[in-house]
């Protein structure tokens, strides 16, 4: 999935789903240019963290890079999950409903 503002920034960069998904999704995250997805999962990342948000509701995945409107974060995932979480640390987070939860909720 790729994720980018339409203007300003995102930094750092981050990608959160529901803490009891993260065994079964196993998200990832990385950054490129718009349109042009990561054709290696191996890359070195520096300066990333993968920890539960402070409600311990989310998993959050990150970056201390930016996403702009020419710099997208692009999310993997081994399995859909049910929502997902995005942004920046310290900017407005988004909030994007993708499919059904565990108790069979959602879209």
């Amino acid at each position: 999935m790729e994720l980018r503002p339409r203007a300003g920034t995102w930094m750092p960069g981050f990608d959160a789903i529901p803490i009891q998904e993260k065994t079964v999704v196993q998200p990832a995250i990385r950054f490129a240019g718009r349109g042009h997805m990561p054709t290696s999962m191996k890359a070195l990342l520096i300066n990333s963290f993968q920890k539960p948000s402070e409600d311990n509701e989310w998993f959050v995945v990150g970056q201390a890079t930016e996403a702009s409107p020419t710099i997208s974060m692009f999310f993997f995932y081994k399995q859909l999950p049910s929502k997902i979480l995005f942004g920046g640390t310290n900017d407005p987070h988004y909030y994007m409903q993708l499919g059904r939860d565990q108790n069979g909720t959602g879209v």
